[in-house]
């Protein structure tokens, strides 16, 4: 136990200086540009064994492989859930929730409008700590965004807006009215007869909207002393005051939690492509008499109806000169999370099985490739500064809130998923199975697109996983 510890510690520091020397390789001259790629080969034994050893002390879903397992399904629920409850997303809706139950405690508006007007009432005999509920902040916000306003109000705001419909038929319509007219009439389109009706139709239009005008008028004398609508404004006013600069708290801050991980996956992209590119052309056999091998940035996939059906990161191309054709070596998928290596690989498998083109981005119905099946797939991912923690990929976590998210309370919820009826598990197990393709729907002929990471790696003999740190 000790040496595996001690192993563990020399592998993290030698990727640490895997990860300071590319980055002084990066800034050499082009001319060095030979050391950098050999220096990125040579790291990769060590780079894919930190990698497995990463991948191996993460639970299993349960979803991955030939069947699911139920009980190790509920198990991943429980340590996902357990971990979200930590996670500075949670520790921060938590808090607001708590400074909302404080707020219900001490001021007598908030409890009106949280039970009376939008129903959210405490069960009886629990104290507020022991009730609180995560979802709080986001079902207030919910029920207060879909409270209707008075019935007085709402016909008040209907009879205003048809009160500013036009009176007078002009252009178009006009136009298409008088040759109705003057088929109907059996008269030219431009006569008096029919400038006559037109006319009737706007006199008409105009008496309706005297009429409305009218009946708003009697409303609107009214609206500000209808009961139903004072309540709406009072719960309106009580939520601005009190409980939307919670929201807002909330909302502002996850918004800036979910740009940061989407900003460290594209800055992985921008950074890893050349040396991605680098890495992969050395290892494909040199190209043909009079091919020179090109790099290719987020080309589309095509289907057969010219249709955008999904992108490749880069392409290793080889271009025939002076014709200009191109013939994909090698496709390259990034990914800045190593738990989605797997579903890389498919996301171009499947596009090749399909038969499906490859063209530029920015052009449509010129260049078009093939890239058959012999088209090698190479996913590059790196390692994080930190140790995983979920142990899957996100897609996996954000479902499992559909089934599970509404069924905790606070800290302590009522029934981890562990806990629960093992047939209830595997229904969702096989649901989710399905919604991701995990099932091996599709892929019979290569089971790969069902496992998870870890085996992924395992069985990729042809290295066709590679890392840049």
């Amino acid at each position: 136990m000790m040496g595996t510890m001690v192993a563990d510690v020399g592998v993290a520091i030698l990727v640490r200086s895997c990860r300071l020397l590319n980055a002084v390789l990066r800034r050499l001259p082009s001319q060095w540009g030979w050391a950098r790629v050999w220096f990125l080969t040579a790291q990769q034994p060590l780079l894919r064994h930190a990698a497995l050893r990463q991948l191996e002390m993460l639970p299993g879903t349960g979803l991955h492989g030939d069947r699911v397992d139920p009980v190790q399904f509920g198990h991943f629920c429980t340590h996902a859930f357990r971990v979200f409850q930590n996670s500075p997303r949670t520790i921060l809706l938590r808090v607001l929730c708590v400074r909302l139950g404080q707020l219900r405690a001490t001021d007598s508006e908030v409890e009106w409008l949280l039970s009376d007007v939008l129903g959210m009432r405490e069960p009886d005999g629990l104290t507020h700590d022991e009730v609180v509920d995560a979802n709080d902040l986001f079902e207030a916000n919910r029920r207060m965004a879909a409270l209707p306003h008075s019935a007085v109000f709402e016909r008040h705001q209907t009879l205003l807006a048809k009160s500013r419909d036009h009176v007078e038929i002009t252009g178009t319509t006009r136009r298409k009215m008088e040759e109705g007219l003057g088929r109907k009439l059996n008269v030219p389109p431009g006569s008096t007869a029919v400038r006559d009706r037109i006319a009737e139709v706007e006199a008409r239009r105009l008496q309706r909207r005297a009429s409305v005008l009218t009946e708003a008028a009697e409303l609107g004398r009214v609206v500000d002393d209808d009961p139903a609508e004072q309540r709406w404004r009072r719960a309106r006013g009580v939520w601005q005051r009190h409980l939307a600069p919670l929201y807002s708290e909330f909302t502002t801050t996850d918004r800036e939690i979910g740009e940061s991980r989407m900003l460290q996956g594209s800055k992985f992209e921008e950074w890893a492509r050349q040396d991605a590119f680098d890495i992969v052309a050395a290892r494909l056999p040199p190209p043909r008499s009079g091919e020179v091998v090109v790099r290719r940035d987020n080309w589309d996939w095509v289907d057969a109806r010219g249709r955008g059906v999904g992108e490749v990161d880069v392409i290793v191309s080889a271009r025939r000169t002076p014709t200009g054709t191109e013939r994909p070596l090698a496709l390259l998928e990034l990914k800045a999370h190593c738990l989605d290596i797997a579903g890389g690989w498919w996301q171009h498998s499947r596009q090749q099985r399909a038969g499906n083109l490859l063209q530029p981005t920015d052009v449509e119905g010129g260049l078009r490739v093939e890239a058959p099946e012999t088209t090698p797939i190479f996913v590059i991912s790196t390692l994080p500064f930190h140790s995983f923690v979920l142990g899957a990929q996100m897609d996996i976590v954000q479902r499992l809130g559909k089934h599970f998210g509404n069924q905790y309370r606070g800290t302590a919820p009522k029934l981890l998923p562990h806990d629960r009826d093992v047939a209830e598990l595997k229904s969702i197990a096989l649901k989710l199975r399905a919604e991701m393709g995990l099932d091996g729907h599709g892929c019979e002929s290569d089971p790969r697109c069902t496992l998870a990471p870890l085996d992924f790696l395992r069985q990729d003999v042809s290295n066709r996983v590679l890392f840049i740190v």
